[in-house]
């Protein structure tokens, strides 16, 4: 079962308490979501991995915390919090926004000489470098910003419907786009260990060309693979994402568990 952890800094981490699995898989939500979305990971990933699931303030475990708006302050008391879960292999997982945090993880860490992950898989998001597909939405007037956060399909319609609901998430869902939104990666930074980027062949929030982009960010493999669906993609095939992130855990990909599509 899935327990926070405790401590002074807002808890941060939602794990599988696994902890003498070998291998650690911190998972990183998109904009509005939550470490929620990483339950069923806990199971299907044991017992050889531990999985970390992220919990950004303003939401879940801390939802009195204020949410963060700006990268650099994310990172930065992330990396605080993880660093003593830092003492065995393990890789960065994320999705949409997530994919960004987890790269800002990576690249943080390899300019402090490590630890490093083994691994960075991406999802649901270009590269860094490459400028967004699409204008930004996070400074747009509220049901400006609703309409074009429902246009993405990954928030249930019954959630809009409700105003309470829409009240109480709408402060950290708009600080969530900023982030990512105002996030810039200047220059390409070739990370040492592998990456995998999934996308979904229906994803209209960037192109093709951006999620191949991200081989510019390592000097090691860059394995891109096509899902079937929308941004919200992971949804449907998230059962295919973890049987082949167990593969990469393991260093010994199994073609069973490969999951691309022409």
């Amino acid at each position: 079962m899935s327990t926070p952890t405790s401590g002074a800094e807002p808890r941060w981490f939602r794990r599988n308490n696994r902890s003498s699995s070998p291998f650690r898989l911190f998972c990183f939500p998109h904009a509005g979501g939550s470490a929620a979305m990483y339950r069923n990971w806990h199971d299907w990933l044991a017992p050889s991995i531990e999985v970390v699931a992220v919990e950004l303030p303003g939401r879940g475990m801390h939802i009195s915390e204020p949410a963060i708006d700006r990268m650099d302050v994310l990172v930065e008391r992330l990396l605080a919090a993880m660093r003593p879960l830092l003492d065995r292999p393990f890789a960065l997982f994320g999705h949409s926004l997530g994919s960004l945090v987890a790269f800002e993880i990576s690249r943080q860490l390899a300019a402090a000489g490590g630890p490093v992950p083994q691994h960075l898989i991406v999802s649901g998001m270009g590269a860094p470098h490459v400028a967004p597909a699409s204008p930004p939405i996070h400074g747009l007037p509220d049901r400006e910003f609703i309409d074009a956060v429902r246009a993405l399909n990954g928030t249930p319609p019954e959630v809009f419907a409700n105003e309470g609901l829409v009240e109480c998430f709408l402060e950290f869902l708009r600080a969530d786009f900023r982030l990512g939104e105002t996030y810039r990666c200047d220059r390409i930074f070739r990370l040492r260990h592998p990456i995998t980027a999934f996308g979904g062949v229906h994803d209209e929030s960037f192109r093709r060309e951006d999620l191949e982009a991200w081989q510019q960010h390592t000097g090691a493999r860059c394995v891109v693979r096509w899902l079937p669906g929308d941004h919200f993609f992971i949804r449907e095939h998230e059962h295919l994402i973890a049987a082949a992130l167990v593969a990469l855990a393991s260093l010994e990909p199994d073609p069973d568990t490969t999951v691309a599509v022409a």
